[in-house]
């Protein structure tokens, strides 16, 4: 498997080459004169530009947009793909294009790919040429989702990781071409253990009062979306 040298964090690398002017000097607020000015307060809070660079706007409706547009943040939502947690990513794409055409510049979007069909001969085929469609139609990076390492399996029931060679053209279609990456691969080593091994008293004090909760573990990123 090749060393991942090229692919970047989403969280600030892909807004600076998506958006431009990512930064925003501050503007006086009304409470401006009663604040230290080295300070922002709530009064800026509309002024002040901000990012969001994990969402999941899975709607043709337009609320979310137009109350990002309210409160002056720019969005990327992110596809992924999983057959136990749908809409499929299709719809996803979908769902994305159709926002950013109704808000040009508000929202952008990282689309991914399927491993429903890894084990028949043309994936690798297959998640290329989506991956081109995808970039094609403006996707600024694409997410490698927690079914690897999860619940992929080969022809032999043997759990599929990120490092298998059968990932390696599709690794290097995307580094080839600069592609940023957003990587949420299994979940921490907590979630697999019983609650007298976990490690962190907090994961066994919400695991043990919510029993089936999924644990969700994602670096530089917040979730809007619940699922």
């Amino acid at each position: 498997m090749k060393i991942f040298t090229c692919i970047k964090l989403i969280s600030f690398l892909i807004l600076a080459g998506c958006f431009e002017n990512c930064t925003q000097s501050k503007k006086p607020g009304a409470a401006e004169e009663k604040s230290d000015p080295q300070y922002y307060t709530m009064a800026d809070f509309k002024t002040v530009e901000k990012y969001d660079a994990h969402v999941h706007v899975d709607t043709y409706k337009n609320a979310f947009l137009k109350q990002a547009e309210e409160d002056n943040f720019r969005l990327v939502t992110i596809n992924w793909d999983d057959v136990n947690d749908p809409p499929p990513m299709e719809e996803q794409q979908k769902f994305a294009l159709h926002q950013i055409k109704a808000f040009p510049g508000r929202i952008a979007y990282a689309t991914t790919f399927s491993i429903r069909n890894f084990n028949n001969d043309n994936w690798q085929e297959q998640t290329i040429a989506y991956l081109k469609n995808s970039f094609e139609h403006g996707a600024i990076a694409v997410k490698i989702y927690k079914v690897i390492g999860m619940s992929l399996r080969d022809k032999n029931g043997k759990l599929v990781m990120i490092d298998d060679p059968r990932f390696d053209p599709v690794i290097d279609f995307i580094v080839r071409n600069n592609i940023p990456v957003v990587g949420h691969l299994g979940e921490p080593k907590n979630c697999w253990l019983p609650l007298d091994k976990m490690t962190i008293k907090g994961d066994q004090s919400i695991s043990g009062k919510t029993p089936n909760i999924i644990c969700i573990c994602i670096l530089s990123f917040h979730l809007i979306k619940i699922r």
